[in-house]
């Protein structure tokens, strides 16, 4: 993506000093303007690029967008070699793809930064013009939360996306995916188009923001999901100015929210767990797995756990939250758990590791426990420890119940559809904190793996010091 050896002034006007980013046969610059004493960039494609007159052609199209939020093409250069150069202002800013390598942005501001990206693609729309291969690398944004697009038309050229791939649809699940990594730290798109880590999937498919990172808002959740074309609960968003109108409705609805509920339960939590304590966010199902918990305790205590035959016949449809005394049916029939073992990545790599099949053996007198800690959080030295279940195929899951030992632990159901030794790479789907010893993990959806997580954060007291375990697990079908 170099420009040619010893070139490093252009049309004798634009000395090019730092190489910001490189492509696939072009790189950005940030230069210096001789004529008007200023930065600019420049992004350049060197001869023989296969796309070079097409880059041109596309850099005049994209001079006529009306927005101040795009960037601006200054000149475009067009050497006898069969070079292009494209000279545009210059912002000083952080691309999104090095931002968010910090972390993801707080929720406003991520509504914010992605609404004007999606307001300034709905400009260049009403005027025929996309940028089809949005990504966090082509938004910049300075300390004052400005907000600036580049590649408006040309990057679809420079990224060689396929001729008449960028349109309205492509741009609003940009804006889909631009919003997914500004909630979470995760790129969900095409891996080539960000350095940032990949979103976790089931199924070939990425999981919903709120699947990644707990408290993503709900409103905000569902913008994402109905962008990418993942399920949300409305139509699918397919310009960028119905993504543009959904963040202003999202943001108004986070706004309305923003103080802190009294919550207490991880996501999908249905929980014997005391009451939550004031003062902490919900996260983004917690409110609904409250309302769940008193009727799916009746059925966790009557039910017993342990461990039955995989059910034949289709799970009828999900009980009402409101719903007295659901049966146990309504949780789906039991999966069968093909194998379990200890899971410690972060610490020596074993937690009595023979006790594992322990919490699977029908028995509620027997028991995986794990070793004793001087704290309840792990002795402070590792984030979780638990047990990893293959269940020998993708299967749907709709709860998995648990018999805990000992009250006031800290668990989350964790998922993934390949094994993997990283417990960052099994999405947590559901979870509970302050649990009793009956507690039920109910993923909102249902979730495909085959591979199953119960992952403990928080162990309760024992004596003079801190231990935890499982005595059953009942995995139902959702």
């Amino acid at each position: 993506g170099a420009y040619p050896r010893g070139v490093r002034t252009l049309a004798g006007r634009y000395t090019l000093e730092d190489r910001v980013l490189d492509g696939a046969g072009w790189s950005y610059w940030r230069a210096v303007d001789a004529t008007l004493r200023r930065a600019v960039g420049v992004v350049t494609v060197p001869p023989g690029h296969p796309r070079s007159t097409d880059v041109a052609a596309a850099a005049r199209a994209a001079a006529d967008a009306q927005d101040h939020r795009l960037h601006t093409v200054l000149d475009i250069l067009e050497d006898d070699g069969g070079g292009t150069s494209l000279v545009i202002e210059w912002l000083p800013a952080t691309d999104l793809d090095r931002l968010l390598t910090e972390g993801p942005l707080p929720d406003d501001q991520a509504c914010a930064t992605v609404r004007e990206v999606a307001w300034a693609l709905a400009t260049a729309d009403s005027q025929g013009l996309h940028h089809g291969v949005l990504s966090p690398r082509w938004v910049l944004r300075s300390d004052e939360g400005r907000v600036r697009v580049i590649g408006l038309e040309t990057a679809a050229v420079l990224e060689d996306a396929p001729r008449g791939s960028a349109d309205s649809a492509a741009d609003a699940a940009g804006l889909g995916a631009l919003l997914y990594a500004c909630l979470t730290g995760r790129w969900p798109g095409p891996p080539e188009r960000s350095s940032l880590p990949p979103a976790p999937t089931i199924g070939g498919r990425p999981v919903r923001p709120r699947q990644v990172r707990a408290g993503v808002p709900d409103a905000l959740d569902d913008v994402a999901a109905r962008a990418l074309g993942l399920a949300g609960r409305g139509e699918p968003l397919r310009t960028p100015a119905e993504v543009a109108r959904a963040l202003e409705a999202a943001g108004a609805r986070v706004r309305r929210t923003a103080a802190p509920p009294d919550a207490d339960d991880g996501p999908g939590a249905a929980t014997d767990a005391p009451p939550a304590r004031p003062g902490r966010r919900p996260t983004a199902t917690g409110v609904a797995a409250t309302l769940l918990a008193g009727a799916v305790l009746v059925v966790a205590t009557a039910a017993g756990l342990r461990t039955v035959g995989v059910g034949s016949t289709a799970p009828p449809p999900a009980p009402s939250p409101t719903a007295a005394s659901p049966s146990p049916t309504a949780l789906g029939r039991a999966v069968t758990v093909l194998s379990v073992r200890d899971f410690d990545p972060d610490g020596n790599g074993e937690e009595n590791p023979d006790e594992a099949p322990l919490a699977v053996d029908g028995d509620p007198g027997t028991a995986w426990r794990t070793l004793r800690y001087t704290r309840p959080e792990l002795g402070g030295d590792k984030p979780g420890v638990g047990l990893l279940l293959d269940l020998g195929r993708v299967t749907q899951v709709g709860a998995v119940r648990l018999e805990l030992v000992g009250r006031g632990t800290s668990v989350e159901l964790r998922a993934a559809s390949s094994e993997s030794e990283a417990s960052a790479d099994y999405i947590a789907v559901a979870g509970a904190t302050g649990a009793g010893d009956l507690v039920t993990l109910r993923p909102d959806p249902a979730v495909q793996a085959r591979f199953l997580l119960i992952w403990l954060t928080r162990l309760p007291p024992e004596g003079d010091g801190f231990r935890g375990g499982v005595a059953g697990i009942e995995v139902m079908r959702g």
